[in-house]
């Protein structure tokens, strides 16, 4: 690639973008650019969504120039990528207005995508004021609804379902739906529990094993009125219905990267369910100069803002030794390897097998359920420790 300044541009403007974004602009400027692209003028809090669905003036929204890291701002949607040789640059991002920004290295950081209204949507509602006209429109229609069925039986089910009980009591009938046979199915069987006991004493009607196949037309695109039925031939009727089932994986940039290759269509393909292929180094496979992290890498591991911190300062970590990189000696340096490469302990950071898992639940204000997991090698033994809080209580 050659010496001198090299840039780099990191796309998307959540947790794990802001994030590598803020640790590449500590460097020295006069030899690295780094250039962060949002389609969003604004940064957004996913978690604390839930809470404004309910009391509406709740804080999650900063303008991203607000945020305070020192790089280059670019608002724009990222319409896709290409690798190119032309001896100054790995590559170039292309935006939807016209607009191309060539790149040393490429950090696509784009997360997922969930029902409106938990995440934004695409077109006007990337302005902010929009974004905030549609979150109040959403309250309102959830504290005028006399039912609501929550479909999804994961977290955000869980503490949907908590703010909604939280807030309104008793005074609406909500219905809880999960096709398995608990709550939480990936977190411990007491975390399960401690959620169904708390939802039920709140007046929430938590039902399992209810597969839902049959929805209300639109209802899984928007917040809409109408009768689900499940497998065994249930019907619930609801004023309004909400899909918590899961995310989309954006991975749209990776598919512009390879698309065009053999076997390129299958791969974008398994992307999009699995997520963008990488290393251990978070770089992606077969696209030189190119690195993923947060929801969109497929990584053995939790898709939360914490794990997206953890992938991030490995990438960060990665690009910034590539950059720093001026002869032959520096060449054998090895890359930071995901997750161990993220911790400020070599020693523990090489013995650790799978990304720590860190989850919290939030039933309403002032009670949870936290898990704290770490796997690690030490001494050529396996340690593991797990840790499961118990219902905890802020009052």
């Amino acid at each position: 690639m050659g010496f001198g300044r090299r840039t780099t541009v990191v796309v998307g403007g959540s947790f794990a973008g802001r994030r590598v974004a803020s640790l590449l602009a500590t460097g020295d400027p006069c030899l690295h650019e780094v250039v962060l692209v949002e389609e969003k003028g604004y940064t957004e809090f996913t978690p604390s969504i839930l809470r404004t669905l309910v009391e509406p003036g709740h804080p999650v929204w900063e303008p991203i120039q607000a945020t305070g890291i020192p790089v280059k701002v670019v608002t724009g949607r990222a319409a896709g990528a290409s690798l190119c040789k032309d001896g100054q640059h790995q590559g170039q991002l292309a935006l939807a207005d016209g607009r191309t920004l060539p790149y040393h290295f490429l950090v696509i950081a784009t997360g997922s995508s969930y029902l409106w209204p938990i995440k934004a949507g695409s077109g006007d509602e990337v302005k902010l004021s929009t974004r905030k006209e549609a979150v109040s429109k959403a309250a309102e229609e959830l504290r005028s609804a006399g039912s609501i069925a929550v479909v999804g039986g994961g977290p955000v089910g869980v503490e949907l379902a908590a703010e909604l009980a939280g807030k309104f009591g008793r005074s609406k009938n909500i219905v809880l739906l999960t096709n398995g046979s608990r709550l939480l199915q990936r977190m411990p069987q007491k975390a399960g529990y401690t959620a169904s006991r708390w939802l039920r004493l709140a007046g929430v009607e938590v039902l399992h094993g209810a597969k839902v196949v049959q929805w209300p037309e639109g209802s899984r695109q928007r917040l809409c009125s109408g009768t689900l039925i499940t497998q065994s031939g249930r019907e619930i009727s609801a004023d309004l219905t909400i899909d918590c089932t899961g995310v989309k994986l954006n991975t749209e940039l990776y598919t512009s990267l390879v698309e065009d290759r053999e076997g390129g269509p299958e791969a974008a393909a398994e992307a999009s369910r699995q997520g963008i292929p990488v290393k251990p180094t978070l770089e992606v496979v077969g696209c030189p100069g190119v690195f993923a992290c947060g929801d969109a890498a497929g990584v053995a591991a939790e898709r939360t803002a914490y794990t997206a911190d953890l992938m991030a300062v490995v990438v960060a970590k990665n690009i910034a030794l590539l950059v720093s990189r001026k002869d032959s000696k520096d060449a054998q340096k090895k890359l930071k390897e995901f997750p161990g490469g993220a911790l400020s302990n070599a020693w523990l950071g090489q013995g650790l097998q799978e990304a720590p898992s860190i989850a919290a639940i939030s039933l309403y204000k002032y009670d949870g359920i936290m898990q704290v997991r770490l796997f690690a090698k030490l001494c050529g033994l396996f340690v593991q420790t797990f840790f499961n809080g118990p219902l905890w209580s802020a009052s």
